[in-house]
């Protein structure tokens, strides 16, 4: 999902830049967010790709074999 996927890396990049900056908090706090961002972007992507495969399989004709 590359609009949550986006958002994380923005904040992953904000979070090295405190870091830099020697703000361990911030780092530690804006880090959290853009992992949770990344898993949520990650786990949304896989249900999207599984309900597109769940309906392409439903809609294909059965083979009489």
């Amino acid at each position: 999902v590359w609009p949550i996927n986006i958002v994380g890396f923005v904040y992953s990049i904000m979070s090295k830049n405190s870091l830099e900056q020697g703000n361990l908090d911030g780092a530690v706090r804006l880090g959290r967010v853009a992992k949770m961002l990344a898993m949520v972007s990650l786990v949304g992507g896989t249900v999207i790709i599984i309900a597109c495969i769940v309906n392409l399989a439903s809609e294909c004709p059965k083979s009489d074999l």
